[in-house]
């Protein structure tokens, strides 16, 4: 698809990536990104949205 700059290119690409799988989109994100994209601040961000949970191992009594 080519769009120009005097569109609303982000809506556009928002749409486009709303229409792909989520494995696709990961892919391309961290591809652009690499995977700094993963460090700990969006981990943390996961655990803020529930979406992880982060144990600590200490609190968790695992001594491994």
């Amino acid at each position: 698809m080519r769009i120009s700059m005097n569109d609303d290119y982000k809506r556009i690409v928002y749409d486009l990536l709303c229409e792909m799988t989520g494995n696709e989109v990961l892919h391309l994100m961290t591809d652009y990104h690499g995977m700094q994209l993963l460090d700990e601040g969006f981990i943390e961000f996961l655990d803020r949205e529930g979406v992880i949970v982060i144990v600590d191992d200490e609190e968790d009594g695992d001594e491994n």
